[in-house]
Protein backbone atom coordinates (compact mmCIF):
# COMPACT_ATOMS: atom_id res chain seq x y z
CA UNK A 1 0.00 0.00 0.00
CA UNK A 2 0.85 3.38 -0.96
CA UNK A 3 0.33 6.88 1.50
CA UNK A 4 -2.31 8.83 -0.03
CA UNK A 5 -1.68 13.01 0.23
CA UNK A 6 -4.83 14.63 -0.40
CA UNK A 7 -3.51 18.40 -1.59
CA UNK A 8 -6.37 20.73 -1.72
CA UNK A 9 -7.52 23.11 -4.06
CA UNK A 10 -10.73 23.98 -4.39
CA UNK A 11 -12.28 25.05 -7.14
CA UNK A 12 -12.83 22.10 -9.51
CA UNK A 13 -11.75 24.18 -12.45
CA UNK A 14 -8.41 24.97 -11.10
CA UNK A 15 -8.12 21.72 -10.16
CA UNK A 16 -8.89 20.09 -13.39
CA UNK A 17 -6.27 22.12 -14.99
CA UNK A 18 -3.61 21.73 -12.65
CA UNK A 19 -3.87 18.21 -12.91
CA UNK A 20 -3.60 18.23 -16.66
CA UNK A 21 -0.72 20.65 -16.81
CA UNK A 22 0.77 18.20 -14.40
CA UNK A 23 0.31 15.32 -16.29
CA UNK A 24 1.56 16.93 -19.28
CA UNK A 25 5.05 17.47 -16.80
CA UNK A 26 5.01 13.91 -16.20
CA UNK A 27 3.54 13.90 -12.72
CA UNK A 28 0.59 11.39 -12.60
CA UNK A 29 -1.87 12.95 -9.80
CA UNK A 30 -5.71 12.22 -9.64
CA UNK A 31 -7.93 15.24 -9.58
CA UNK A 32 -11.25 14.78 -6.83
CA UNK A 33 -13.77 16.74 -7.61
CA UNK A 34 -18.10 16.85 -7.09
CA UNK A 35 -19.60 14.80 -6.57
CA UNK A 36 -17.07 12.57 -4.71
CA UNK A 37 -16.38 16.00 -2.42
CA UNK A 38 -18.66 18.92 -2.39
CA UNK A 39 -18.47 21.74 -4.50
CA UNK A 40 -14.89 23.72 -3.79
CA UNK A 41 -13.55 21.52 -1.98
CA UNK A 42 -11.69 19.80 -4.98
CA UNK A 43 -8.31 18.41 -4.05
CA UNK A 44 -5.39 16.19 -5.70
CA UNK A 45 -5.08 12.32 -5.02
CA UNK A 46 -1.17 11.79 -4.90
CA UNK A 47 -0.12 8.59 -4.20
CA UNK A 48 3.33 8.30 -2.39
CA UNK A 49 5.73 5.47 -3.06
CA UNK A 50 9.27 4.34 -0.70
CA UNK A 51 10.98 4.20 -4.27
CA UNK A 52 10.25 8.42 -4.72
CA UNK A 53 13.66 10.03 -3.39
CA UNK A 54 14.27 13.70 -2.24
CA UNK A 55 14.57 14.66 -5.90
CA UNK A 56 11.68 13.58 -6.83
CA UNK A 57 9.74 15.39 -4.38
CA UNK A 58 11.33 18.25 -4.82
CA UNK A 59 10.91 18.12 -8.87
CA UNK A 60 7.02 17.23 -7.39
CA UNK A 61 6.68 20.68 -5.60
CA UNK A 62 8.39 22.28 -8.31
CA UNK A 63 6.07 21.03 -10.76
CA UNK A 64 2.78 21.73 -8.50
CA UNK A 65 3.86 25.49 -8.09
CA UNK A 66 4.28 26.54 -11.62
CA UNK A 67 0.87 24.21 -12.43
CA UNK A 68 -1.12 26.02 -9.61
CA UNK A 69 0.45 29.86 -10.46
CA UNK A 70 -0.85 28.83 -14.87
CA UNK A 71 -4.09 27.59 -13.61
CA UNK A 72 -5.08 30.51 -11.26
Amino acid sequence: PCPTLPLFVGNEIVCRLVSRIMMDNGVHVNGIEYPVVKIGQARLRVNLMPQHTREHLDKFVEIFETSLEKSN
